[in-house]
């Protein structure tokens, strides 16, 4: 009888959907955000800065410490091993302990792993009006960071 008492209520949140406590602490089991719109609109953005050889835009890459690259070599990270790694330096750059709700937008840079650079950023967090989206090395130490 013991055993049903158990079982009966973990059925139940399960058949309705609710997580366990501890699960819910645990954080997203995925902490990359999908591609979209916004998401694009900053791929683009960073596919012209590794493609740029002169001017404002290549002034502007060195300054974020992005090496010249195809643009074929910008892609949206969806590893979410990577994702929490980023998510978690976003979080303390910000200055917050232990956020472990953060879910982000990931831009890898590159292919050669001393080449690799990330753009990470959360929507949900805003500067004002702006989002905050920061450049991060192979090792995900920041490099720079840039409203948008």
């Amino acid at each position: 009888m013991t055993t049903f008492r158990i079982l009966v209520p973990a059925l139940l949140v399960a058949a309705l959907g609710c997580a366990h406590p501890a699960a819910a602490q645990a954080g997203p089991a995925n902490f990359c955000r999908p591609a979209d719109d916004d998401a694009e609109a900053i791929r683009l953005y960073a596919s012209r800065l590794v493609r740029a050889e002169d001017g404002v835009l290549r002034e502007t890459a060195d300054d974020y410490g992005i090496p010249l690259l195809p643009s074929a070599d910008v892609t949206f990270v969806l590893e979410g091993s990577v994702c929490r790694r980023a998510a978690r330096r976003y979080s303390q750059e910000l200055g917050e302990k232990g956020q472990l709700e953060r879910t982000v937008h990931l831009i890898r840079l590159g292919t050669a792993r001393q080449d690799v650079r990330y753009i990470a950023w959360d929507p949900d967090f805003a500067a004002g009006e702006y989002q905050i989206a920061m450049v991060l090395d192979h090792n995900l130490q920041p490099l720079a960071s840039f409203t948008h």
